[in-house]
C-alpha cells in the first residue's frame, strides 16, 4: 500500500494548498514541481509502481507523511 499512501498524501497536500481536489497524478505532478525535489523519486516511483512491483522507501515514505502532516498544520 506504500505507492497508495504517498499519492494519496500528495492529494491531501493539494487539497490544503488549493481548497480543492485534483486527481491523485495532477497532485503528484504539483507536489514534485512545487516541493522538495528530495521527495520527487518516492513520488514518481508510486505513480509507476504495479502490481508486483517493489514498494518504495517505508522510511522515506513515512518521512513524507510528516512533511504532508506539517503543510496541513494552518
Amino acid at each position: 500500500y506504500q505507492p497508495f499512501v504517498v499519492l494519496r498524501m500528495c492529494s491531501a497536500l493539494y487539497i490544503i494548498k488549493h481548497g480543492d481536489v485534483a486527481s491523485k497524478r495532477q497532485s503528484a505532478e504539483w507536489v514534485i514541481a512545487n516541493s522538495d525535489r528530495k521527495w520527487t523519486k518516492l513520488i514518481k516511483q508510486a505513480m509507476t509502481w504495479h502490481y508486483g512491483d517493489p514498494p518504495g522507501d517505508i522510511g522515506q515514505t513515512q518521512e513524507f507523511i510528516r512533511y504532508v502532516l506539517k503543510g496541513a498544520e494552518l
